[in-house]
């Protein structure tokens, strides 16, 4: 069963930041993807990808908080999209651009409709 476009943007960007700072922790029962069940990926914060209310995480709040961060954060992310998708978004300027204050739902967000549209 393939995984819908919402748990593949889910599971990559926090693989991507797992992978960038010790801040975000994925316990990831399933890293061939082969099961849809979000259970099998379980991501701390729980609520990462919100981008209103009190809980709001920007980069600089899980402490990717310069542009080197930005840097490997980026290109861990590109290494594990299709590579339609990662070219799609590197030729985004405000993905190419991102700054530590920049709400990380509003990345998933655009993670996802890049995959919709591949």
């Amino acid at each position: 069963m393939e995984l819908e476009t919402f748990e593949i943007a889910r599971r990559t960007m926090a693989r991507a930041l797992a992978n960038t700072t010790e801040l975000v922790e994925v316990k990831d029962d399933d890293p061939q993807d082969d099961d849809p069940s979000p259970d099998k990926v379980i991501i701390i914060p729980e609520d990462l990808f919100v981008v209103i209310g009190p809980n709001v995480w920007t980069f600089q709040r899980i402490g990717i908080n310069d542009a080197s961060a930005m840097r490997i954060f980026r290109k861990d992310l590109l290494r594990r999209l299709p590579k339609s998708v990662a070219d799609d978004l590197k030729n985004n300027n405000s993905f190419m651009n991102l700054k530590p204050g920049v709400v990380i739902g509003l990345v998933f967000r655009l993670v996802m409709r890049e995959l919709d549209n591949a």
